[in-house]
C-alpha cells in the first residue's frame, strides 16, 4: 500500500511538472515570418503573424531614423537576422533580441515618415501590423491596418521619440598615476611621481570644473592606492565621455627628457576584447550601450570591434590636440601621438589617453615639474587640448520624448447614385471598350544614404543617372574614405545624414560621395 501510494505521489509530481513546462512554452510568445504588401494609397504595410495575444511598444530613433518595435517574451518561428523589406522611405528591417527575452523589430527609414503599429485580430489570428508612409503625410490606420473582418486589439496611440543632441554636461575623468605604497618614478631629488601627478591632476580638475558644460572627477584626491582595472572600472561605472591619466616619465638615460601622450594600442584593444568575451559568460557586461551577455562570440566580437576602433580613434584625436598645446609649455619628447598598452587605456568606450609630462629621471625635467607654476602651465594645456577636442567631436546624448501618434487622414470615398431608369444601350450606342492590363511589377530604387531634403522622383532606367558611391569595408572608418577619395570627411557626413561627431558606419554601407 505504502509502496502505491509513493508512485501515486510521483506520477502526480510528475504531472504537474509537465503542466508547468507547457505552461513555460507557452509564455513565450511566438512570431512568424514577416511580409509586406503595398495599401490602396501606396503606403507599406508590414505583417507579422503570432501565435498569441500579446502586448508590444514602439518608439523612434534619429540618427540614423528608424521605427523600432519591442515585444516582451517572445522569439522568431525561424531565426533571422533580417528580412528582404524595402519601400521608397523603407531601407530594410532588422531582427533581433533585447535583453535575452524580448524580440526587437527594426525598420530602417531613409527619412523620418510617419508610421503606426497595431496589433490586430482577424481570421487567421493575430498579427503585428506595421504601417510605414511612403508619401508625407499621415497613414490611415482604418483602411489600411485593417482588412476585411478584422479588427483592432491594441494600438501605438503615442511613440517614444529619441534624439541624439549635445550633452549639457560632459564628464572627464583624471587619473593621476601610483600612489599610496605606489610612489611611481623618483627623480634625483628623491621628487616622487606619484605627488607632481596629484598635483596637476587637482589643478586640471579645478579647470575643468570651471569651464561650462563640463564636470571633473578624479579616480584618487589623496595619497591612496588604486588598482589599475578599478581606475578603468570608475570611469565606465561613471559614464565617463573622456578619461586622461597622468604620469611623470623614468629613462635609464638621464639625458631623456619631454612630454608624450599615449593611446591604447591595437594589441592591448585586442587583448581587452579577448577578456570581456571570456568574462560575458559569468557576467552581465555592457559595451557603448549594448548589453554583451546576451550576444553569441561572433556579434560580441564584432560589436567590440567597431566600439574599439572608434575610440582609439577618438583617443588618437584627444591625444593630438594636448600635444599641440603642451609644446607650447615644454620640450615634446615624441612629436607624435604614440601607442602602448597600459592597462588604464583600456575602457572599450571611453576616448581615452595618458600623458607623460616629462622625465621625471631628468633633472631638468625634475626642477619644472616640481613647481606650482610649471604646474599650473601643463594642465592649462590639457585643459585647451580638451577643449578644442570636444569643440571638435561633442560628446551626445539620447534625450526620449513621448508624442502623440500622427493623426488618422480617412481618404474621400466617392459617393455612388443609383439612377431608376438607366438608358438602354444597344449595339450601335455600346460603352467604350476597357482593356485591362497586367499589374505591372513595383521596382523600389537602390537604397543610398542620402542627406536630408525633399524626396526626389525616381527616374526610369534609362534616365537613371550614375552617383558616386563607396561601399564601406571592414575596418574603413568615415575619415578613411574621405581620404580615399579626396574629400572632406565632414562633407561625407553632410551628404549622407551623419551626425558630426559619427566616426564609423557598419560594413556594407552604401556611401553617397559628394
Amino acid at each position: 500500500m505504502a509502496y502505491s501510494l509513493s508512485k501515486i505521489l510521483r506520477i502526480f509530481c510528475i504531472v504537474i511538472l509537465s503542466v508547468l513546462s507547457l505552461s513555460y512554452v507557452h509564455a513565450v510568445t511566438l512570431v512568424g515570418k514577416g511580409t509586406s504588401s503595398t495599401t490602396p494609397d501606396g503606403n507599406l504595410r508590414i505583417v507579422f503573424p503570432l501565435n498569441e495575444r500579446t502586448s508590444f511598444t514602439s518608439f523612434r530613433l534619429e540618427s540614423p531614423p528608424r521605427l523600432v518595435v519591442d515585444i516582451p517574451q517572445a522569439q522568431l518561428r525561424q531565426k533571422a537576422q533580417s528580412l528582404p523589406i524595402k519601400g521608397r522611405n523603407v531601407s530594410g528591417v532588422r531582427l533581433g533580441t533585447q535583453q535575452g527575452t524580448d524580440l526587437r523589430i527594426v525598420v530602417d527609414l531613409v527619412k523620418s515618415v510617419p508610421g503606426s503599429t497595431a496589433l490586430v485580430k482577424g481570421k487567421k489570428g493575430y498579427e503585428l501590423v506595421i504601417l510605414i508612409s511612403q508619401g508625407n503625410t499621415a497613414v490611415s490606420k482604418d483602411r489600411a491596418i485593417v482588412r476585411g473582418s478584422e479588427s483592432v486589439v491594441a494600438e501605438q496611440s503615442s511613440v517614444q521619440v529619441a534624439k541624439q543632441v549635445p550633452k549639457k554636461n560632459m564628464l572627464v575623468v583624471i587619473d593621476p598615476g601610483h600612489g599610496g605604497k605606489d610612489p611611481g618614478a623618483i627623480g634625483p631629488n628623491k621628487t616622487r611621481e606619484k605627488d607632481v601627478v596629484l598635483a596637476i591632476g587637482k589643478a586640471l580638475r579645478d579647470r575643468i570644473n570651471r569651464e561650462p558644460g563640463m564636470r571633473a572627477i578624479m579616480t584618487r584626491d589623496s595619497d591612496r592606492f588604486i588598482p589599475l582595472r578599478e581606475r578603468v572600472l570608475i570611469a565606465r561605472r561613471q559614464k565617463a565621455d573622456m578619461f586622461v591619466s597622468i604620469h611623470a616619465d623614468a629613462a635609464l638615460n638621464r639625458s631623456a627628457w619631454g612630454a608624450s601622450v599615449y593611446i591604447l594600442s591595437t594589441k592591448g584593444a585586442s587583448s581587452e576584447a579577448a577578456r570581456l568575451l571570456a568574462e560575458k559568460e559569468n557576467k552581465s557586461d555592457i559595451v557603448a550601450g549594448v548589453k554583451m551577455s546576451d550576444k553569441d562570440n561572433a556579434i560580441a566580437s564584432m560589436l567590440l570591434d567597431i566600439s574599439q576602433d572608434a575610440t582609439i580613434e577618438a583617443s588618437n584625436e584627444l591625444g593630438k590636440q594636448i600635444l599641440s598645446y603642451l609644446q607650447h609649455d615644454t620640450k615634446l619628447h615624441k612629436q607624435n601621438v604614440e601607442r602602448a598598452n597600459f592597462a588604464v587605456l583600456k575602457a572599450p568606450d571611453i576616448p581615452s589617453v595618458l600623458v607623460e609630462t616629462g622625465f621625471i629621471s631628468n633633472a631638468n625635467d625634475e626642477k619644472k615639474l616640481r613647481t606650482a607654476s610649471h604646474q599650473k602651465r601643463l594642465a592649462d594645456d590639457m585643459m585647451k587640448g580638451i577643449r578644442a577636442y570636444f569643440k571638435k567631436r561633442p560628446a551626445t546624448e539620447l534625450v526620449y520624448s513621448t508624442v502623440e501618434a500622427p493623426k488618422k487622414v480617412t481618404p474621400t470615398v466617392p459617393t455612388m447614385t443609383a439612377t431608376p431608369n438607366p438608358p438602354k444601350v444597344n449595339a450601335n450606342n455600346s460603352a467604350p471598350r476597357v482593356n485591362l492590363e497586367s499589374r505591372s511589377q513595383v521596382v523600389f530604387p537602390t537604397l543610398e544614404l542620402e542627406g536630408r531634403g525633399n524626396p526626389q522622383p525616381v527616374a526610369s532606367s534609362s534616365q537613371r543617372v550614375q552617383v558616386k558611391q563607396h561601399t564601406v569595408l571592414r575596418g574603413e572608418s568615415l575619415e578613411d574614405v574621405a581620404k580615399r577619395y579626396k574629400i572632406s570627411a565632414d562633407n561625407l557626413r553632410k551628404v549622407n545624414n551623419l551626425p558630426a561627431n559619427q566616426l564609423r558606419v557598419p560594413v556594407g554601407t552604401v556611401l553617397r560621395l559628394p
